[in-house]
């Protein structure tokens, strides 16, 4: 934070992503087992082990957000001259 006069702060992600080029119907049938998972009791216990806050998003929301965040964390790096 002092060295970029910034109040940015880089994040863990752990995602559950499928190869390139994985079907739609595929992806879609993933994509709904795992936030079938995600609604259950095992699911939040183990978010409440984690010490951490754990967040559950879609692929279009996951997607953006790591878009955003890799441009953000490229304009940090650039700022503070350790990528041009």
């Amino acid at each position: 934070m002092e060295l970029t006069d910034s109040d940015w702060t880089l994040a863990a992600f752990i995602t559950m992503s499928g190869p390139e080029g994985l079907p739609k119907e595929i992806a879609c049938s993933y994509e709904k087992a795992a936030l079938k998972a995600f609604e259950t009791q095992e699911w939040a216990d183990f978010k409440a082990s984690r010490g951490s806050e754990v967040v559950m998003m879609g692929s279009e929301e996951l997607t953006a957000v790591l878009a955003k965040t890799a441009e953000d964390l490229g304009a940090t790096m650039r700022a503070i001259g350790i990528a041009k």
